[in-house]
C-alpha cells in the first residue's frame, strides 16, 4: 500500500524535553541517595534517615541512640507547640505542585512559589531542630558533652579522612 500522507502520531517536542528533565531529576535524586548510602555505610538498618538526623546532620548523629530519640521527641513537641505546618500542609503543597506541573501551558512561576513554600517548611523544621539540639547540649552533664564531642570528632575524622 502507498503512503496516505497522514502524519504519524508521536510525542511533541516540548513533551520530550519535560520527560527528559524529569528523568534527569529522578536520576540525580537516586544518585544522591545511593551515594549517601555507599559513603556512610547505610542507614544503620533504617529504611530512611530520621528527621532528627536531617535537622542536625553530624551533630545529631553523634548523639547516642537514646539521646537522638529524646531530641526527636522534643523536636516534635516544639514543632507542634510553635504551630508550624505539619505533614498535611507539606502534602497539600506537593499536591499543588503536581497540579502546576501538569498545567497547560506550563507556567514556572507557580512551581517556583510552591518550591519556595516547601523550602520554607523545611527551613522551619531545621530551625526548630537546631534550637532543640542546642538546648539539649546545654543541659548535658559536662562528661556527656565531652563524650558527644569525642563521637563527633571521630565521625568527622572518618568522613574527611578519604578527602585528604
Amino acid at each position: 500500500m502507498g503512503d496516505t500522507g497522514e502524519k504519524k502520531a508521536g510525542m511533541r517536542g516540548w513533551l520530550k524535553v519535560v520527560f527528559g528533565l524529569s528523568l534527569a531529576l529522578n536520576l540525580l535524586v537516586l544518585g544522591a541517595i545511593g551515594g549517601a548510602v555507599l559513603r556512610h555505610g547505610g542507614f544503620e538498618g533504617r529504611h530512611h534517615m530520621s528527621r532528627g538526623d536531617m535537622a542536625g546532620g553530624p551533630l545529631t548523629r553523634a548523639l547516642t541512640k537514646d539521646e537522638r530519640r529524646a531530641v526527636a521527641r522534643e523536636m516534635r513537641r516544639a514543632f507542634r507547640e510553635a504551630g508550624h505546618a505539619g505533614r498535611a500542609s507539606y502534602r497539600e503543597t506537593m499536591q499543588g505542585l503536581l497540579v502546576e506541573l501538569r498545567a497547560q501551558p506550563f507556567d514556572p512561576a507557580p512551581v517556583a512559589a510552591r518550591m519556595e513554600a516547601m523550602r520554607g517548611m523545611i527551613g522551619q523544621r531545621m530551625d526548630v531542630g537546631q534550637t532543640v539540639l542546642l538546648e539539649y547540649l546545654t543541659e548535658m552533664e559536662p562528661e556527656a558533652r565531652q563524650a558527644f564531642a569525642a563521637r563527633l570528632e571521630e565521625a568527622l575524622a572518618r568522613r574527611y579522612k578519604s578527602r585528604k
